[in-house]
Formats: structure tokens, sequence, C-alpha cells
């Protein structure tokens, strides 16, 4: 018996995305699960069997390409534009590689047996067809992970208002039989899985992403840096520009203070690819304050973060449901997290909950918050939010894997006789 994992994404791709597979490869293989993981990469990448990874290998389309050519440089015009059309013309997505996957088939490295578990983690509209494929074929069964919704949920950010409105003509009827031929399905967040048919309820289950806990060095974060930073991890969408009180408020704050560039800095780390966002920074003339960089490594964004005076949350319009893995990072390295306009939502919830910031409703909230934290950098005040290690571990990728571990022994107990893992 083996769990078989497919993703979308994998290293060395930069993505947040990568980093829930890899979790869940590494923490399911140390809880005793033989798992093998198999994902999409262009031809000439090596397969290591004896990790068990195995590249899915073939050729893309020349709209695939181009249109994975403008996702990785972060152009989400052109991205769209190209999704449209390839959705338009062949009724699939641009990220569907289940054709590549059946040329890969004959080739051995799939072996599925009835008692094995297949796990689909992926945007659903990219693998979740290979599960209902080998769940049919095979009878092993089948956990779909919702790491982003589909037709039945709040459309997903990234593809653009046409092309969800197609998806949902085109594709509900498929999500539904998929969804009655699944054992299990696990979403992101609680959110997520309100948004299924009540009759879907009892087989939907909460796995959260977590933090990366393993790549970060807790003895790095500097409580009292030596100078003021606000961080914003990860990619910039364009609905997170409609709303841009946090930029007139920032700007409207260094010239009342008088505060020059060297000492106040604001990082937008991963968002080099949104050309409102440099827009909004030049409208407001905070070229000097305000600096956007290309994706880098975790490493490297960890860098940035363990030295910041704030982290930086920016609405997505009027969506309430969406929690991003950014938040998980956030609460692990313990600085305090400014959401400039409320969601009333998830983000909100989560930072109330955990009291890990400022969740402002109007401009003079965010000014007074700027205020209070740059008074505090100038005291010499230590700004860390100092969390225990259990309330540590619980925000952790390793948490939420464990989580799963113990669904699966739970909800599946006919496929093995191991004893249930305890989550302290």
């Amino acid at each position: 018996m083996k769990i078989i994992l497919f993703s979308y994404w994998y290293k060395p791709e930069n993505k947040t995305s990568v980093n829930r597979a890899r979790y869940f490869r590494k923490y399911l293989s140390s809880f005793g699960w033989d798992v093998n993981l198999f994902y999409y990469r262009k031809q000439g990448t090596k397969t290591n069997a004896r990790k068990k990874t195995f590249a899915l290998q073939g050729r893309s389309s020349f709209m695939q390409k181009l249109g994975m050519a403008f996702s990785r440089k972060q152009n989400h015009f052109f991205f769209k534009l190209i999704y449209f059309f390839y959705f338009l013309f062949h009724k699939r997505d641009i990220y569907d590689f289940y054709r590549i996957f059946r040329s890969n088939e004959t080739k051995g490295e799939l072996i599925v047996q009835k008692n094995d578990i297949i796990i689909t983690s992926a945007p659903p509209y990219s693998v979740f067809n290979i599960g209902f494929y080998l769940k049919n074929k095979f009878g092993a069964s089948w956990v779909l992970d919702y790491r982003d919704p589909w037709t039945l949920a709040y459309p997903p950010i990234s593809s653009g208002n046409l092309i969800n409105r197609l998806r949902k003509l085109l594709h509900r009827n498929t999500e539904l039989r998929f969804l009655n031929s699944a054992d299990l399905v696990i979403t992101v967040s609680q959110s997520l899985k309100d948004s299924f048919p009540e009759k879907y309820q009892s087989k939907v289950f909460v796995v959260e992403n977590g933090a990366n806990m393993d790549e970060m060095d807790f003895s790095k974060i500097n409580g009292r840096p030596d100078h003021f930073s606000i961080v914003y991890s990860g990619t910039i969408y364009d609905q997170q520009m409609e709303d841009v009180s946090f930029f007139k408020m920032l700007a409207r704050f260094v010239r009342v203070k008088h505060i020059q560039p060297a000492s106040f800095k604001v990082y937008f780390i991963g968002s080099d690819g949104n050309s409102r966002l440099r827009d909004v920074i030049h409208q407001y003339h905070l070229d000097d304050y305000v600096h956007i960089t290309e994706r880098v490594s975790l490493d490297k964004l960890y860098g940035y973060m363990y030295e910041a005076s704030m982290f930086l949350h920016l609405r997505y319009s009027n969506r309430s449901e969406i929690i991003t893995s950014k938040q998980y990072d956030y609460l692990a390295l313990q600085k305090p997290i400014l959401l400039p306009v409320s969601d009333e939502g998830d983000i909100a919830e989560s930072i109330r909950r955990h009291k890990a910031g400022f969740v402002c409703n109007s401009e003079d909230e965010i000014y007074d918050v700027l205020e209070m934290q740059w008074q505090a950098y100038l005291d010499g005040r230590d700004v860390r939010l100092y969390r225990r290690k259990e309330e540590l571990y619980r925000i952790s990728r390793q948490y939420q894997v464990e989580r799963l571990n113990q669904i699966l022994r739970e909800k599946l107990p006919n496929k093995f006789n191991l004893e249930l893992t305890t989550i302290y």
C-alpha cells in the first residue's frame, strides 16, 4: 500500500504551491507512508526513483508555453489573455496535463493497486481528471486536495472573470462528478469547505497550508531592527490594488513626519509582475520608499522578514474567503501584521484570533498604526510578538500534515492496520 501524490508544480519551481506537495511528501513519509510523487515537468528533467519523485514529461503546446512564460514573469494581463483563448478553443484548462500523464503511463514508473491512496494536490482543473481516471481504472481510494476553488466556491483570483464564467459553464458537471467519485476531500480553509453542497460535507475536511517552519531560523528574528521596514510577501493581484488607502496614508505619513527613505522602507518581495503596483507607488511619490523585487528563494525572503518591523496584507477586493499561505509565515515570524482595509473575513479573523497585529477600517486608523509602530522603532522597543512553542507548532505545515495523516487513518481504516497517530 502506498500514497500516490500528484502535483502540477514541484522543485525547482519557485512557487508557494510547491511547498504544500513538498511537505505532504516529507511528513507523510516520516509517518510511515510509502509516498510516490508525480509532477509535471518539461522534457529533459530527470526523475529520482530513489526518492520516489517522478517527472511526467511531455511537450506543451505553443499557447501553453506562452501562457506559462507570462505566468512566471507575473504578467497577469497577457497570461489571462492566453488563458482565455486556450480555454475557449480546447474546453480545458491551460494547466491540464492529463494527456501528458497518459503519454507517460506506460513507462512503468506508475504502479497503482487497489489498496493505494491517490492524492491530487494542485489547481483542481489540472490534475483531478488524473485521479478520477486512476480511481475508476484500479479502484484505489482518491483524495481531492482543493488547494484552490473550482466552480462551486469563490472564483479563483488568478484567472479573470471571463475564464471563471466559462469554467463554471463547462466544468460544473465535471466537478460534481469528481466529488461523487472521491473518497475524501480536503481544503485549505473552513470558508472553502463551507462552499461545498451539504451532501458532500461529511467527507470534506480542512487541512490548512501552515508555515514553512523547517526553512526558518528563529534565532535570526530581530525584534529591534536597524531600520524600519514593512514587508509584503508574494504576488500582488490587480484586485488588491483597487483600494489604495495604504499608499495614500503612507505618503501622508512620511511627508508629515519628514521621514527620509534611508530609515523607512516598504518591500514587496516577489511582486514585480504587477504594473498597477508600480503606477500607484509613482502616483503617491513613494518611489524612494517602496521597493519591489522579483521572486526570491525562501532563504532570501525570510532574510527580509527577520529584519521587518511589520508585515503587510492587502485585501482581495471584496473577497472575504481568501486566506493565503503567507499568513502562516507572517504568524510564525512573529512581527505585527497590518491589514489596512479589513476583508471582513478570513484574514482579519486570523489576525484577531492570534492577536497578531492591526485590522483597520479607516484611513485614520492606518495612519495611527504607522505612527505607533514608527515610534516603537524610534524608542528601540522590541516589536516581536513572542509565541509559545506549542502555538508555533500548531501553525506549522508539519502539524497540518499530521492532521492529514490522522484523517487518512480514521476515514480510510480499511486501507491499513496501523495505529492512529495522535496530534498533540
